[in-house]
């Protein structure tokens, strides 16, 4: 779980740079680079791949003026809240286009299309 956890801060960095028109820099795309390839590879994620996962993520945000804070504007703990509250697990999130994260629930799974509430 902690794998996709970081996976998905790292597909709304991308998106929120990509949303805010952000260039980066040379070491920054090196660290998003760094940061993809230790979460998509097929090798265990242990704990010291974990620390240089998280590593890589916040040197990121901290060489990119635009991207102060939170990328989600929530705590990881207030993200856990919310996920409880919600009772959704793994798979019932999706990001839309804009870099909105939002929940799916039951709305048909595949059978269906639904609209991000952001961009409504």
């Amino acid at each position: 779980m902690t794998r996709l956890n970081f996976l998905l801060k790292l597909r709304v960095l991308q998106a929120q740079i990509r949303k805010k028109g952000i260039n980066l820099d040379d070491l920054a795309k090196a660290n998003l680079a760094s940061a993809k390839r230790m979460l998509t590879d097929f090798g265990p994620f242990t704990a010291n791949r974990e620390e240089l996962v998280k590593q890589a993520i916040d040197k990121v945000k901290q060489l990119t003026p635009g991207l102060a804070g939170a990328v989600l504007g929530i705590s990881g703990e207030e993200r856990v809240q919310v996920v409880r509250a919600m009772g959704l697990t793994q798979g019932h999130w999706f990001m839309c286009s804009n870099g909105h994260v939002f929940p799916v629930g039951d709305y048909g799974g595949a059978t269906m299309e639904i609209i991000c509430p952001a961009c409504q």
